[in-house]
């Protein structure tokens, strides 16, 4: 009768590390993008003064196969500002002017400017929680968004995560 016991506790065993095996994705991944490198071209000249624009991401791949996706751009405003900043100035530089010269003549500050341009940008993007369901085949994601929005595949091994996106490209993510 120990025997009997002794095996069931073994199969027992097997059993739940066989159901454990493709839960080695859960857990907590960071990541970020380049805002640069993701828009390119859409920035134009700009994307060269934005070299530390980036947007973190946080995603919680929870045991139930549910994840949430966080997307954290509020230090970006700083920067961008800041970009947007040295940009006016070597434009104005290169037409022999100062930002001083600009205010001058505009009637209002280059500082003006640049907050009355980031206000018309939509930022809602760099900010948002995205949540739904995923699915692991082997080291195969699949992350299905709630909002209807298209499935993003990824693939992870060990503590290496990569998601891809079609607009943003690959996203690489590390274990937290």
């Amino acid at each position: 009768m120990k025997k009997f016991f002794a095996l069931l506790l073994v199969l027992c065993m097997i059993f739940a590390l066989a159901a454990c095996g493709g839960k080695n994705a859960v857990g907590t991944w960071q990541g970020k993008v380049n805002l640069a490198e993701v828009a390119g071209a859409e920035l134009g000249e700009l994307k060269d003064y934005m070299k530390d624009a980036n947007v973190d991401f946080i995603l919680e791949l929870k045991s139930d196969n549910t994840f949430t996706l966080q997307m954290d751009g509020t230090a970006l405003m700083p920067i961008l500002k800041d970009a947007f900043r040295a940009y006016l100035d070597d434009m104005l530089s290169s037409m022999g002017m100062t930002a001083a010269d600009y205010e001058a003549a505009a009637g209002q500050s280059v500082d003006a400017l640049i907050d009355s341009a980031l206000a018309e940008m939509n930022t809602d993007d760099l900010n948002k929680s995205i949540s739904g369901t995923y699915t692991d085949n082997g080291g195969k994601l699949v992350l299905t968004p709630n909002d209807g929005s298209a499935p993003v595949n990824g693939s992870w091994e060990k503590d290496a995560l990569t998601l891809h996106d079609d607009d943003i490209g690959d996203i690489a993510f590390t274990r937290k």
